[in-house]
């Protein structure tokens, strides 16, 4: 990621290979492992320093929380290993996949 201050724009190789291959930003999401990095650092931080964010920064999912939605866990998970070992993650991962697509 590359931020010039003057020009206040994100530079991230990351947009580049979306151009290259063709996605548009309403074809993915993210999937982050909790939301703090996100919410509690990148936007503050650009939102300071009058930073526009690529729009996709703004829908993610944030697996752990999905997670416990679907499983009905009552504990806290503590690593992505609980979530990628347990029997049914190929369903968890295609309900994310169904409900944040729309046909």
């Amino acid at each position: 990621m590359v931020i010039n201050i003057k020009t206040k724009s994100i530079n991230f190789k990351f947009d580049k290979n979306l151009k290259d291959l063709n996605i548009s930003e309403d074809e993915f999401f993210l999937i982050t492992d909790g939301s703090i990095g996100i919410r509690q650092s990148l936007f503050p931080e650009c939102t300071k320093k009058d930073i526009e964010l690529p729009n996709y920064y703004y829908s993610f999912i944030d697996i752990r929380k999905e997670f416990q939605k679907y499983s009905g866990f009552e504990t806290k998970i503590n690593n992505l290993d609980e979530i990628l070992n347990c029997n049914y993650i190929v369903q968890f991962l295609y309900s994310l996949f169904i409900k944040k697509i729309k046909f």
